[in-house]
């Protein structure tokens, strides 16, 4: 019994000696060296041209922790670990696999999870590899993106922002499940479905698109879209899918721009306003019924001349001038019968509508109102205007007096009174009507 015990203890101290020997250096005895003799460069260096370097777990199938040089790469592997040839990855335990690879050659940081579909101990993995992120010698960071080009590079990646109340307020969508481009959605408060959403392509890939969304409906209240023809603004009642104003940057063939107005329940335009109506190069407004609340009488343009020392005045009459064509003249004739209306803005009445061809015969300096209700400046001196009296043109530059001639009159009549001048000089409101 004594000789086995001093058998063991003799060989127990060789295999001592031993590893002493095997772990030690001439350069440096505190250093310890495995698979070289001269570990000049560390406390603990590893030299091995394949397999893993190190590897730490509890047993021989359970999960752990690697450290191996993979494709030239210092890889830390999580549950994870290099195959013997140093060109893939395989499994320690059951479960994923997770690797943070260093790439000397880009500078670049890689942690890349591994396929679980044949994960058990000790196999090579074989669903291959996929980046989840990186961070590049430049500091970017890449999320799905494993050479990222920006500050942040998200590749396949949505971002979430949630308010204090872990709720959804902000969506930034990649546009890989389907959609044709990103997308941006913000939520309102508590809400579970976006009330605005910006999108880099619409439904047929032509442009950007923006809709407002109500939350209570689910239905867009506005919508702003970049289509093939140009920009394009709808706008929608509460609770309909179907707008009923559409403004467009182009109309149909690409010529002008358009707004159009629809009734939602017959799917029919009830106004249309274009600037290129019928590829005509003119603009255009279809409507049923037009409704002026800011003036009182229809004007044309004109350019008037005046008497030495007379400035055209608003309620001034005016008649053609038959020695300038196209032009009018401050009338200064008694029953002129080439009188052909009023300057229209006296007493504060404007024009509801004016006409003018810019640039043309047909324009001018001045509205002259030819229909309508209009003040005019009148001489009462020597017959009084009562309302229901016709008036005509007087000797006094401008002015109108109450015409007594009836058969003079004929063709000189611009208008019946509709207020009162007892006397003298003042303005009257007249009905325009040349006879």
């Amino acid at each position: 019994m004594q000789v086995s015990t001093r058998i063991q203890m003799k060989i127990h101290s060789s295999f001592c000696a031993l590893f002493l020997f095997l772990f030690s250096t001439a350069a440096n005895a505190q250093n310890v060296g495995i698979g070289t003799d001269t570990p000049n460069d560390g406390k603990l260096e590893i030299i091995s041209a394949t397999g893993n370097q190190l590897i730490s777990r509890n047993t021989a199938t359970s999960t752990g922790l690697s450290f191996s040089i993979i494709n030239n790469n210092p890889t830390l592997g999580f549950n994870g670990m290099g195959k013997n040839t140093n060109d893939a990855y395989g499994y320690l335990g059951t479960g994923y696999a997770g690797f943070l690879e260093y790439s000397p050659v880009t500078g670049t940081f890689n942690f890349f999870s591994g396929d679980v579909s044949a994960a058990t101990p000790n196999v090579d993995l074989t669903g291959g590899t996929s980046s989840l992120f990186s961070i590049s010698r430049l500091g970017y960071l890449g999320l799905g993106q494993a050479a990222p080009l920006e500050g942040l590079h998200l590749k396949g990646k949505n971002i979430r922002l949630d308010n204090l109340f872990d709720a959804r307020s902000v969506m930034l969508l990649s546009g890989d499940d389907g959609r044709l481009g990103g997308e941006i959605r913000l939520f309102s408060n508590g809400s579970a479905d976006s009330t605005v959403v910006i999108k880099a392509s619409n439904g047929d890939g032509l442009g950007g698109d923006i809709a407002l969304i109500n939350p209570s409906t689910l239905t867009r209240t506005a919508q702003m879209n970049g289509g093939p023809e140009g920009g394009e603004i709808k706008l929608f009642p509460h609770g309909e899918t179907d707008s009923t104003i559409i403004i467009k940057g182009s109309n149909a063939v690409g010529n002008g721009a358009e707004i159009l107005f629809v009734n939602p329940a017959t799917d029919t335009r009830t106004m249309e306003i274009s600037g290129n109506y019928n590829s005509s190069g003119r603009s255009r407004i279809i409507v049923d019924e037009l409704q002026i609340k800011g003036g009182a009488d229809f004007a044309e343009y004109f350019d008037i001349t005046a008497p030495e020392n007379e400035t055209p005045l608003p309620g001034m009459l005016v008649s053609i001038d038959e020695n300038n064509t196209g032009k009018l003249t401050v009338s200064n004739i008694p029953y002129d019968k080439k009188v052909a209306g009023v300057i229209s803005g006296a007493n504060g009445i404007l024009p509801g509508m004016t006409m003018g061809h810019k640039n043309t015969i047909a324009d001018g300096a001045f509205p002259v109102a030819i229909s309508g209700r209009i003040y005019v400046m009148a001489d009462a001196t020597k017959n009084p205007i009562n309302p229901g009296d016709q008036l005509t043109t007087s000797s006094l530059p401008g002015y109108a007096m109450k015409a007594t001639n009836y058969k003079k009159a004929q063709g000189a009549i611009i208008g019946k009174a509709m207020s009162k001048l007892s006397g003298g000089k003042g303005m009257v409101l007249v009905l325009i009507g040349t006879r």
